[in-house]
């Protein structure tokens, strides 16, 4: 995932290109460790963001919040760059530190060069602004007394220490592949400790092109032929690489690269962006969209969780003393002989044996007796016995049902908070949660208002027909139940959590390509988006009903028929009404 010196190679040249000829318009500071400055000539303006969290460079479209107040940094460098002209970027080899120049003027009118270095070494990465070779600041200075580099103001810049590792864009590939040979270990890490630029993941997928494993070791003749060839390709790429994102399960960002990855198989796929700005700035946003989620929903999913869990311990319990009430029928059968032969029973005893008649060979019966209690007293106490168990069994039979039932509703709302796509999804859900009792409803007026539910997700089938989806259990309500008209089609993952989809069928019939398609949909908003083959119910509105004191988005339905269908997130996005 981090950038790599021959990825940042491809990606500097791509933004001399598009930066030619540009002026710095503005200068943000966003947070501590992000600078945006914002170019434009005649016919073009772009914003190319520096940072250091996740450490990279790159032209973005995403919005970011300013500061009320710039920071002190961000004033040195509108005083600096405001103005300045873009003249081109340099990079030594395959190293990862990119100076950005720009051309300007001193404040005696002298003309200058004045630069943004970005160094992108992992936790020790920085932005560092260099008037020639001298520092004006850095996001991070360090000084002597640390043991580092230092970076401060007015001190001349020293560049990191160089590994002295080859690099492929003026090496002989045949003598690197030699020297590759001669080494020892895994040939990924091999690759790893000799080339310049090389990250593990383009090492393993070099090892893997050679010799059909990311961990092999061994590099026998054919494997050596196929490794120089591999090489050569990505020598070549170095030089004219394609932006490739890596997705997981066909939708979800994993890693990028500039060349083809085809180690995971199908485990993942390869996709080409339009530009290695773009593949950035999208797996980025993307990356931190998740993250603001995953954050804002921590606490809910936490509350589901521990709920669930804690649920599940109750029943645990209750199929114990239930278990305990399996034995009820010979308290009855006990409490019968006694009455029956309570003549014979002698007052104070501590057991009698008696004739079981229940049994069909009559076999005597030992029945323990309480001594401070009369024969009589002894059967009631069994009757009582036996009562208080069978009450019990009926009771914790409902208990153990309706914890079951809660089990399930609260899973459902889980998997339909891990699918929230923004703030208004999880409001809605915190709205559920609050109205079903499991927090207090704490939003006022206001905040309402701005956080109004969003609609039903809604597609056009490729025959024209509507398909709504609901975003959470109380839509999905609305949508089957009060929205849906009776001769419209249902759809809903079988025995997997997930929304309810509705097909407005005009009073029709619906053909089977629109309902195929309208059960991929059901399957990608589900709890099995990332599995094959995924099985989809299908049947007229009119034949799925809510049963009384049943909770948000649980219906019961007959008569249905089944599909099985595989979610391909493009072809589902290619369906989203316009």
């Amino acid at each position: 995932m981090p950038i790599d010196g021959a990825f940042l190679y491809n990606l500097r040249r791509e933004i001399d290109l598009v930066a030619a000829e540009t002026r710095v318009d503005k200068v943000n500071q966003p947070s501590r460790d992000e600078i945006i400055i914002s170019l434009h000539k005649r016919g073009f303006s772009g914003r190319l963001i520096f940072t250091i969290s996740d450490p990279r460079v790159h032209f973005t479209d995403q919005n970011y919040e300013n500061p009320a107040q710039p920071p002190m940094f961000c004033m040195l460098m509108r005083k600096y760059f405001t103005g300045a002209k873009y003249v081109g970027s340099y990079q030594d080899g395959l190293e990862r530190v990119v100076r950005f120049d720009f051309d300007t003027y001193n404040e005696l009118g002298d003309n200058i060069t004045v630069s943004i270095l970005i160094e992108i070494m992992g936790r020790n990465s920085n932005i560092i602004l260099l008037e020639g070779n001298r520092i004006i600041d850095a996001i991070r200075r360090t000084s002597v007394e640390s043991g580092k580099r230092i970076i401060l103001p007015g001190a001349v810049y020293e560049p990191p220490e160089s590994q002295n590792k080859i690099s492929l864009i003026a090496a002989d590939v045949k003598s690197v592949a030699a020297k590759i040979r001669n080494l020892q270990g895994r040939l990924s890490d091999r690759l790893l400790g000799l080339l310049d630029g090389v990250s593990p993941l383009v090492a393993r997928e070099i090892a893997f092109y050679a010799t059909e494993s990311a961990d092999a070791e061994i590099l026998d003749d054919t494997a050596y032929m196929r490794l120089i060839g591999m090489l050569e390709r990505v020598k070549s790429s170095i030089e004219n690489g394609q932006p490739t994102l890596l997705l997981r399960s066909g939708t979800t960002p994993y890693d990028f690269s500039y060349i083809p990855i085809n180690q995971y198989g199908k485990m993942a796929e390869c996709r080409v962006a339009d530009s290695f700005s773009a593949l950035l700035d999208s797996f980025y946003a993307e990356r931190r969209h998740q993250e603001n989620m995953k954050r804002r929903t921590a606490d809910l999913m936490k509350l589901i969780t521990n709920t669930v869990e804690r649920i599940s311990r109750k029943i645990n319990k209750q199929r114990a003393e239930l278990k305990a009430c399996e034995n009820k029928e010979n308290l009855r059968i006990c409490g019968e002989l006694l009455k029956a032969n309570i003549g014979t029973v002698e007052r104070g005893a501590t057991v009698c044996e008696v004739i079981n008649y229940y049994d069909p060979e009559c076999k005597p019966l030992r029945i323990k007796l309480d001594e401070r209690l009369t024969p009589a007293q002894n059967a009631q106490k069994y009757f009582k016995d036996y009562k208080k168990a069978h009450t019990a069994e009926e009771m914790l039979s409902k208990l153990i049902e309706d914890s079951e039932q809660e089990i399930v509703y609260l899973e459902s709302v889980f998997d339909a908070l891990s699918r929230a796509e923004c703030e208004s999804d999880i409001a809605e859900i915190r709205l559920e949660l609050a109205e079903s009792g499991y927090i207090r409803r704490q939003v006022t007026a206001k905040k309402q208002q701005k956080n109004r539910a969003l609609p039903p997700y809604h597609y056009k089938s490729s025959d024209g027909f509507d398909i709504y989806v609901g975003r959470n259990n109380r839509q999905n309500d609305v949508l089957t139940l009060k929205t849906a008209e009776r001769s419209d089609i249902w759809l809903h993952t079988k025995d997997i959590h997930g929304a309810h989809v509705i097909i407005d069928a005009r009073g029709g019939e619906v053909p089977d390509a629109t309902v195929i398609e309208a059960a991929e949909i059901a399957a990608y908003h589900s709890k099995g988006r990332h599995s094959s083959s995924v099985p989809v119910d299908y049947v007229r509105a009119s034949r799925v009903k809510k049963p009384s004191g049943a909770r948000p988005g649980m219906v019961i339905y007959e008569g249905q028929s089944t599909v099985y269908v595989t979610a391909d997130e493009e072809k589902i996005k290619s369906h989203i009404a316009q």
